[in-house]
């Protein structure tokens, strides 16, 4: 038996005419809307195009909305750091391409 490409049994769906999905370019243009998602949060946190985020003293008590810079040390890993969270969100923005 010989390999026929036009048998319709091996045929892929987009080649008989039916509507797929194109799975890779709808997963890149998820990527791409996430990724603006997450600049857009990371300018709207640091001041930049928006008021800020709420930052409260260590204990909770007192509070205000100001913009945060981002920190990319060590201490950006800390939970409890509101720079933590700037600097992540721009880097999954940058690193959406890899």
């Amino acid at each position: 038996m010989v390999f026929d490409p036009s048998d319709p049994v091996l045929d892929p769906m987009w080649r008989l005419g039916k509507p797929s999905l194109d799975l890779p370019k709808i997963f890149g243009i998820h990527l791409f809307i996430a990724g603006v998602a997450c600049f857009g949060f990371s300018a709207y946190v640091t001041g930049l195009y928006g008021p800020g985020i709420w930052v409260s003293d260590p204990y909770g008590l007192t509070g205000k909305v100001q913009g945060v810079n981002p920190l990319w040390g060590v201490e950006g890993f800390d939970p409890f750091v509101p720079g933590g969270i700037v600097s992540l969100h721009i880097a999954a923005t940058c690193c959406r391409h890899n």
